[in-house]
């Protein structure tokens, strides 16, 4: 063991700075304090483990495996096992080593079976490995330990879709919303429940090729509504509007239009 003392020190301000979330160099600054607190001391696993989130937050998966191969060397509970094992599940399948990936997800799982989010990247590895099946099975897993959670959610709805069960994987996959569209829920409107003789504003909420892809309800929709705006990226403006150009009961405007 080394200067464990100093080590926590350093730990604790390269928290402190990657908490920080007023500049971006923060998190540079906070990787040389977690390297720092593992030279102070090498045997002190959170100092490596933080180091390769750290370092996985600035975008570069293969350095954070090697910080939580040598957290992995240090003297670990069962629950800080899991917790390392399913990081290393996590970015050993963002590097394209998805069998050693679906490894230590096993691992991480069986450690402690109660972890949300080590069901979670066991489940995604599956879906790499295609493995489809075995994918809804974890992503259930993390689901049941709380339905609340939003990432379970978000896990389970991928899951159930890549394994075809596209009704029950759509209808979970409203949870995109709490994950990552809050604007959405800002909204001055009510959310459409399929009601008939009104005025809508259907927007785009995925990429160009989702956006393409679903254009093909559109038509259904206006033979539902009394008006339609519908909000497509700039791009698709000109296709969509020739798309669309026989029905007099629809607009197509760009994202992010004027609420009216």
């Amino acid at each position: 063991m080394g200067n464990r003392k100093t080590a926590i020190e350093f730990y604790n301000a390269g928290a402190h700075a990657a908490n920080d979330k007023s500049n971006q160099q923060n998190l540079t600054t906070a990787y040389n304090l977690f390297v720092s607190s593992v030279f102070a001391d090498p045997t002190y696993w959170l100092a490596h483990y933080q180091a390769g989130n750290n370092v996985a937050d600035l975008g570069h998966s293969a350095p954070a495996v090697a910080g939580y191969r040598r957290a992995l060397d240090c003297e670990l509970t069962d629950e800080e096992r899991s917790k390392v094992c399913a990081n290393m599940c996590d970015r050993l399948q963002k590097i394209g080593r998805a069998e050693e990936s679906y490894h230590y997800g096993l691992r991480a799982v069986e450690l402690d079976p109660k972890s949300i989010i080590a069901w979670i990247n066991l489940s995604v590895t599956c879906q790499t490995l295609r493995r489809p099946e075995e994918s809804v099975e974890h992503a259930q897993k993390a689901y049941d330990l709380n339905n609340d959670d939003v990432g379970a959610q978000m896990c389970l709805a991928f899951a159930l879709m890549f394994d075809g069960q596209y009704v029950r994987g759509l209808d979970m996959f409203e949870a995109r919303y709490r994950y990552a569209l809050h604007s959405f829920t800002q909204y001055p409107y009510p959310k459409w429940r399929g009601e008939t003789d009104c005025t809508l504003m259907l927007v785009a909420d995925q990429g160009m090729g989702d956006t393409l892809d679903f254009a093909r309800f559109i038509p259904e929709v206006l033979r539902r509504v009394k008006f339609a705006h519908v909000a497509v990226h700039r791009e698709l403006m000109r296709p969509f509007q020739q798309a669309f150009l026989k029905y007099d009961n629809v607009d197509i405007v760009p994202l992010q239009p004027n609420f009216r």
